[in-house]
């Protein structure tokens, strides 16, 4: 079997960046005193492009194996019996300074409530035959137009994997 790869969004990877560097550029240029520092900030697109390129998913010789910029995972698929999607809901705290944290005088507003988020991430788990999770990634590796593919890839290496 070929080496299947699937990366991060394109948008993220190059067009960001892109659109990054050339806001940095155009306030240094089209500021009249900007000081030199400003040009630091160009470390920012940089650190977007390596780590769209460096992440991906990869699929190749029954190994699933997932590249991060630093380390990443790989499990053998003879392993695997499960790959699901899950939606991962977490609770994150605003910071103290928010707009929506205010607070007038003579009302009683609960203000944990007001300075919570709600943020919902879609994780793929790899799960064993017992249901244990093996290692997860993020969904957006396997973008919908890849699923197919991501599926074929999977199960070409063992067809008793349930994907999805």
């Amino acid at each position: 079997m070929d080496q299947e790869v699937f990366k991060a969004n394109f948008f993220i990877a190059i067009i960001l960046p892109i659109i990054i560097t050339v806001v940095i550029l155009g306030v240094y240029f089209i500021a009249d005193n900007a000081p030199y520092w400003v040009l630091s900030l160009l470390i920012i697109p940089v650190i977007f492009a390596v780590a769209g390129h460096k992440t991906k998913l990869i699929v190749e010789k029954g190994v699933l194996r997932y590249e991060k910029v630093f380390g990443g995972e790989e499990v053998s698929l003879n392993k695997v019996s499960q790959i699901v999607i899950r939606e991962v809901e977490t609770i994150v705290e605003r910071s103290p300074n928010s707009i929506n944290n205010t607070q007038k005088s003579g009302l009683n507003i609960n203000v944990n409530q007001a300075n919570q988020e709600r943020r919902v991430e879609k994780i793929v788990y790899l799960l064993d035959g017992s249901g244990r999770t093996i290692f997860s990634f993020p969904a957006n590796l396997v973008g919908f137009r890849d699923r197919r593919r991501f599926e074929e890839a999977v199960i070409t290496v063992n067809p008793n994997i349930e994907v999805f």
